[in-house]
């Protein structure tokens, strides 16, 4: 991992961890939020590689959490452009366990289902 997406990712999850502190740390996460609006631009207007490679080096990153990332940037990478990733997110989800536990930590609604039925064994059931 470059140095750039390095420190993205760590500033990624420095703003998570800082946001659920006490007040003080909840006011300083402030100065961490362009990292989580930075991986918002990409997942919603960038490259599609480049955006699950940047979900590759969050679910890699020591203490990352799968279903943060699952509930945040890959489902909206797979609600708003799932059919382009769709080859690559199963890919992953059958190679690595991070991978399955973030998925499985997406909500996909059944209009947002629509074509991803491949990644239908790691989603969650619809209820």
């Amino acid at each position: 991992m470059d140095a750039s997406r390095s420190e993205l990712v760590a500033a990624y999850w420095l703003y998570h961890a800082m946001s659920q502190g006490v007040r003080a740390e909840r006011l300083e996460s402030d100065l961490h939020l362009w990292a989580c609006e930075a991986v918002s631009e990409l997942v919603f207007e960038g490259d599609p590689l480049s955006a699950i490679v940047v979900v590759d080096d969050l679910l890699s990153a020591s203490g990352s959490d799968a279903c943060d990332v699952g509930a945040g940037p890959l489902e909206d990478l797979l609600s708003s452009r799932g059919q382009e990733v769709i080859t690559l997110v199963l890919e992953r989800c059958r190679e690595s366990a991070p991978w399955r536990r973030a998925v499985g930590c997406v909500w996909l609604d059944a209009a947002d289902r629509v074509g991803l039925d491949a990644l239908a064994e790691y989603l969650p059931p619809r209820k």
